[in-house]
């Protein structure tokens, strides 16, 4: 497994509102397969299950989340929010 990363993207500020562009192209990271949103429950618990062989993408659209990682050598946690 592939220790956590952050990456930040280019987004585009203005009065009428904000754009984050993200482009699946060949310098993207990942294959992308699936995208999955998921929101409505605060404070309730998601997951709880592993993945061995998948990578994954957060973003925080609205609000923040904690993402608990735990590997065989390690336990982490993240906090993630839209800003």
């Amino acid at each position: 497994m592939m220790a956590p990363k952050i990456f930040n993207f280019k987004k585009f500020m203005k009065k009428s509102g904000n754009l984050l562009p993200i482009t699946f192209d060949k310098k993207f990271p990942i294959t992308v397969k699936r995208i999955f949103f998921v929101y409505g429950k605060k404070n309730k618990i998601r997951g709880e299950h592993a993945h061995k062989k998948c990578s994954q993408f957060f973003f925080p659209i609205f609000g923040k989340f904690i993402l608990y990682i735990e590997t065989p050598h390690s336990k982490k946690k993240i906090i993630l929010d839209q800003q």
